[in-house]
């Protein structure tokens, strides 16, 4: 009896021991996360970014690294791919299997917006038009060929050129004479 009573305390023991190292080892484990965020100018990006600063200074056992991307599209097919963990899409933007939605960050509403003097006056009005897009790939760039098709435009229709939202800022600011 006093053999099977100093095994139980042995056992025991052994095992708060072996709880104790788990939740130390737990608590004290680094996780690193990708995010896949679009372009260094997007909201996704800039986002993603603040997301993983705020994390840094109250979880400091996650480690987020923010990738550039060239948008929605390319985000999903890296979290399909498993190279991210986490990947930033517009919410119309269609996924793959693997695409899990976690959290609705932030409204994304489509905005049309011409200077007074162009006569836009419809998104008919675009047809010949010369307009800057967002790069392909991206989701705000789907969205334009979804709203386009919509007003039976076809690119076609229009003088289009991508450029990045600053490039699209400043040459409307200019009048879009120049980028």
């Amino acid at each position: 009896m006093n053999r099977r009573f100093t095994f139980l305390i042995l056992l025991s023991l052994g095992l708060v021991v072996a709880l104790g190292i788990y939740i130390v080892g737990d608590r004290t484990q680094v996780h690193n996360l990708t995010i896949a965020a679009g372009s260094k100018q997007g909201e996704s990006y800039i986002f993603s970014q603040a997301m993983a600063q705020v994390v840094a200074k109250y979880q400091p056992n996650i480690k987020i690294q923010v990738l550039q991307t060239k948008g929605s599209e390319e985000n999903i097919e890296l979290l399909e791919q498993q190279k991210v963990q986490l990947a930033m899409a517009q919410a119309d933007t269609p996924t793959l299997p693997s695409a899990r939605i976690v959290s609705f960050l932030f409204p994304d509403t489509f905005q049309l917006v011409v200077t007074e003097k162009s006569g836009i006056q419809d998104v008919s009005d675009l047809r010949g038009k010369r307009i800057a897009l967002p790069p392909e790939g991206g989701g705000q760039y789907k969205s334009f060929l979804f709203l386009a098709e919509h007003y039976r435009l076809k690119l076609s229709d229009l003088r289009y050129m991508a450029i990045t939202e600053q490039q699209a800022d400043r040459a409307f600011r200019k009048g879009m004479t120049k980028i």
